[in-house]
Parts: structure tokens; sequence; C-alpha cells
């Protein structure tokens, strides 16, 4: 939610491009805006709301509508990767940090400047590319700083993989 506005998302899961973010009013339950094709796990980071997933990232101003969409293909083209819904963080200061996988290579983390359309940095956590000992959950930005979920051995451990 931002103010008296909430953000959701449904998408029609026969039919991925039948979907749409949807803004209610909750004092009065009303509809005030319909994002056509804008969806996903939904970042809030001040008045924005970012989204990521396979090669794209999008970010909704919420008080300007506009809707800018980002190509990030040549930053994950080196190694076939794709991002996964839910493991984005975006900042107010434009970056995405992200979690992005190859189901042959195993999870990698990464931070995109999408103003600058710049990878700034691609970290592969399974450097031994014939054993793929972790599998990275969930990302969080705290202070400038990186924390990792990572499943090893079926069992989680924090921080471990970075």
């Amino acid at each position: 939610a931002i103010e008296t506005r909430l953000y959701f998302y449904l998408y029609d899961n026969k039919d991925r491009t039948n979907c749409a973010t949807f803004c209610i009013d909750l004092l009065s339950g009303n509809i005030l805006r319909t994002y056509s094709g804008f969806m996903g796990d939904l970042y809030r980071f001040g008045n924005k709301i970012g989204v990521a997933s396979n090669k794209t990232a999008s970010v909704l101003d919420t008080l300007t509508h506009e809707i800018n969409t980002y190509d990030l293909t040549k930053h994950l083209k080196a190694d076939n990767l794709t991002i996964g819904w839910n493991s984005n963080v975006f900042t107010e200061d434009g970056l995405l940090y992200f979690v992005a996988d190859d189901h042959r290579q195993g999870s990698f983390i990464g931070i995109v400047d999408l103003e600058k359309d710049k990878l700034l940095w691609l970290h592969d956590v399974n450097d031994n590319k014939k054993t793929l000992k972790f599998s990275v959950r969930n990302i969080q930005v705290y202070k400038n700083r990186l924390y990792a979920t990572c499943v090893k051995d079926l069992l989680v451990y924090e921080n471990e993989c970075i």
C-alpha cells in the first residue's frame, strides 16, 4: 500500500499475457487505475513499484503512472540466465539487486544500474560448475549491504554463499 492506495496484480495461468496490476482506493474500494501488462512480485520503493522477471525489469511511478521497462538481455546473455519473480530488490537510487538462475549453472547474484543500463556486479555462487552446491532463495539489501539466504544440501545457511 502507498498512502491510501493498494496495488496488486492478477494474471491468467493459461495466458500470461492476460495480466494487470490494479490500484484501488482503500477508503472507497474503487479501482483507481489499471496497468495492463504490468505484473509480477511487486516491490515498493518510495513512490515507485518495481517488477523483474526473465530478462526484463519494469518500474511504475505511482505519481505519474509512467512505466519504464528495461531490457536486461545483454547483462544476462553471456550465461543464459533468467531472473526469478521473487528474488529482486529495487532501490531508490536506480539499482536492481537480483538473483538469476540457469538450471545448468545454479544461482548468480547481480546488481544492475537501471538508469545507466550497466551491469555493476555479477557473482556466481557455484564456482565449481560440476557441482551445484548453493541455490540462492532470498536477498535483502540493508545499508548498502546485500544479504542472501542460500539452500545447501536441503538446509538453509544464512550469508554463507557470499
